[in-house]
């Protein structure tokens, strides 16, 4: 299962296109915040895929969740925008509540800085930015019976 990794789009809907496009196989949208306007504007154009959203501290009319926690290919998986965990301080606090939870994966965005890394049994990914004046990058996650597997990819 390949799952994308969108956050911090501010008004960037053409480089979530982009990326979509770039990406077929994967039929699982998550997107992190800061641009819900962007993400719901390209929903409709991909009804064959599934998508996830949670709202950042930029998506004030949002009624979407500011976390949300699933289930996908066996995987529990937080994702959250992260200003609530504070992560702009550091991770702590949304990986203390991803282990709390039991989760394979954290997904978080806030920072436009990319991460990807294994931290003591939890996989933990920022996909920075898929703003063009930021870092313009995006996630990949690859759910197999091998693991997890995350990477950043630059638009």
């Amino acid at each position: 299962m390949r799952l994308l990794v969108f956050s911090d789009s501010h008004g960037d809907a053409n480089s979530l296109l982009t990326a979509i496009e770039d990406q077929p196989s994967a039929n699982t949208i998550l997107f992190l915040g800061d641009g819900m306007r962007d993400i719901e504007k390209i929903e409709d154009r991909y009804p064959d895929k599934t998508f996830y959203k949670v709202s950042g501290n930029c998506d004030l009319a949002s009624m979407e969740p500011l976390t949300r926690l699933l289930e996908l290919g066996g995987k529990r998986i937080l994702m959250t925008h992260g200003h609530e965990y504070h992560v702009k301080f550091g991770e702590r606090e949304a990986e203390y509540t991803a282990r709390r939870n039991e989760c394979h994966l954290l997904l978080y965005g806030h920072t436009h800085q990319p991460v990807a890394k294994y931290n003591d049994g939890l996989y933990v990914m920022n996909p920075g930015s898929a703003c063009r004046r930021n870092s313009h990058t995006y996630g990949v996650v690859d759910i197999t019976n091998g693991g997890i597997f995350c990477n950043i990819v630059h638009l």
